[in-house]
């Protein structure tokens, strides 16, 4: 058991996990880009941040560097291509509470030329999900579009590719996908790309959703995978022949979902570890499942074997603990084992891995 829960402590210092108390949440940094064809100071008090809930007639806002950004020095940012701020105000009572945003800075024109927007939209807000930084010092960003009025839901979603030089090199619309969140970006070959998201595709639940595309934002293929309820895909990674592991949280066993899971309940999930090829088709899918609701947190490759990294929520008498779930898969999809640590509270694993 020992040597297990050392293993686990190596892959959460790999992967960056963090445990954190039932009772909190660790507050979400807001990340978006900002359009300007004038960028003026009254820019970093804008809707977004209003609708994040910060009164922005109250706020000072720093650099990373702890520096008061002001009128007389807020044109720096321009010169960056992605601006790390922290915002400090007070709320109702007097208390002071900050929050972080990161910000990309474009041109308007040179966005809305890069995905062809009709000129009837007016931006009024874009989101970044992911960054993800290539080997050739490039980076996409994806993410979702808020305009008045409102785009279609199946063209309201963006991809972009910034050169070195931090230019829009190309910009996309995700066509007839209805995504609702997009979770992580990989390279799977040379000047290939494959990203998952969670999107609708029939229902008003959620699937799981894939798509694989070259460098020129040019699409191979997509597809969807999910039950009839809520489902979504949390991690991927890709094997030197070009397949790709995927790993679902899902909720029903119907659908595509062809492999048993316990939970029918679209509150809870079960997982489940899938297989494509470079083609998109499913070679395999097997399923990690516990009467307790699972949560899908990390994939490893490690000489061939595919290591899952999963929590457990269990309730004892309305007693919540949240304990590690470690599974083992070959290539064929095979399973070899799957074991649940019991041995670390939230504070322990915190402790150790800070």
């Amino acid at each position: 058991m020992k040597k297990i829960c050392n293993l686990i402590f190596v892959l959460m210092l790999i992967f960056g996990y963090r445990a954190y108390p039932l009772n909190s949440m660790k507050e979400a940094e807001l990340i978006n880009i900002m359009l300007f064809n004038d960028f003026k100071f009254s820019d970093l008090k804008d809707e977004f941040l209003k609708k994040s809930g910060v009164d922005a007639n109250y706020v000072t806002i720093f650099n990373d560097k702890q520096e008061e950004i002001t009128e007389s020095n807020y044109k720096q940012l321009v010169a960056n291509f992605a601006n790390h701020l922290v915002y400090e105000y007070k709320d109702i009572f007097g208390k002071k509470l900050t929050k972080n945003r990161t910000v990309y800075l474009f041109e308007k024109d040179e966005f809305i030329r890069s995905i062809s927007i009709g000129e009837k939209y007016k931006i009024k807000n874009v989101s970044v999900d992911i960054v993800y930084d290539d080997t050739s010092a490039n980076k996409i960003l994806v993410g979702k579009i808020i305009t008045e009025p409102k785009l279609p839901q199946n063209k309201d979603s963006y991809i972009l590719k910034i050169d070195r030089n931090n230019k829009i090199a190309w910009g996309k619309i995700f066509e007839d996908s209805k995504i609702n969140k997009f979770n992580k970006i990989i390279n799977v070959s040379d000047n290939q790309y494959c990203l998952i998201a969670s999107g609708y595709r029939k229902s008003e639940w959620t699937d799981g959703f894939i798509a694989r595309f070259d460098g020129n934002g040019n699409f191979l293929w997509e597809e969807f995978y999910g039950s009839s309820h809520i489902d979504d895909f949390k991690d991927i990674v890709a094997l030197e022949n070009g397949d790709i592991l995927v790993l679902a949280e899902v909720s029903n066993g119907d659908g595509d979902v062809e492999v048993p899971i316990t939970i029918n309940n679209p509150l809870n999930k079960d997982l489940v570890l899938l297989k494509y090829d470079s083609n998109g088709n499913i070679i395999w899918q097997n399923s990690i499942v516990n009467k307790n609701e699972l949560t899908a947190l990390k994939i490893i490759n490690e000489d061939e074997n595919v290591i899952v990294v999963g929590e457990v929520l269990e309730d004892v008498d309305e007693d919540y603990s949240r304990n590690i779930l470690i599974s083992s898969f070959d290539l064929n999809g095979k399973m070899k084992f799957s074991t649940i640590i019991k041995d670390y509270e939230d504070k322990n694993l915190n402790d150790s891995i800070s």
